[in-house]
């Protein structure tokens, strides 16, 4: 019943998303135990949004953006207007929750998700392809004026060839 449109281990079971459902996979040897529910699942071509931020995975459903602890999804993005989004990606540094999407005009957006404040944070119009968190820092490859760059966020500083205005961000 459609195509999936992503997939993640989380918390000893494998979920595999479509747009309105999921699919949960139990059991360490086959035959497996398969678990459907007619949910709020990822939104097609939000793969990459799906991030665990302490226990609880955060993902882009088409109706906004979700947090799911292994129940029912709880949708988190009323703060961020009514704006409809696609196409996000995800990045964790710390308890926060980073997503990058389009909006309708096809403009690149930034929030942050502070998970201990409860708390968006819009940031700015940064493109970011793809995000990749390691040893507690936060590394992405993002479009600015035109020129892709490699950088990394350590939770106090971002380094990288952005200019001063982008440098303090993820402060």
């Amino acid at each position: 019943d459609g195509e999936f449109t992503g997939a993640v281990a989380f918390r000893g079971y494998v979920i595999f998303f479509k747009e309105h459902c999921i699919h949960k996979i139990y059991g360490q040897n086959p035959p497996y135990t398969v678990n459907t529910s007619y949910i709020r699942g990822v939104q097609k071509g939000s793969h990459k949004s799906l991030c665990i931020v302490n226990e609880t995975l955060y993902y882009k459903s088409p109706n906004g953006i979700c947090s799911f602890e292994g129940g029912l999804p709880v949708d988190i993005s009323a703060p961020l207007g009514g704006a409809y989004y696609t196409d996000a990606v995800g990045g964790v540094l710390g308890n926060r929750y980073y997503i990058s999407m389009s909006d309708k005009n096809k403009t690149r957006v930034l929030f942050t998700f502070d998970e201990m404040r409860n708390i968006w944070h819009k940031e700015d119009n940064l493109d970011v392809k793809e995000f990749a968190s390691h040893n507690g820092n936060l590394y992405f490859i993002g479009t600015v004026k035109g020129e892709k760059r490699l950088c990394l966020a350590d939770g106090e500083n971002v380094y990288g060839n952005f200019s001063g205005e982008l440098a303090g961000w993820f402060l």
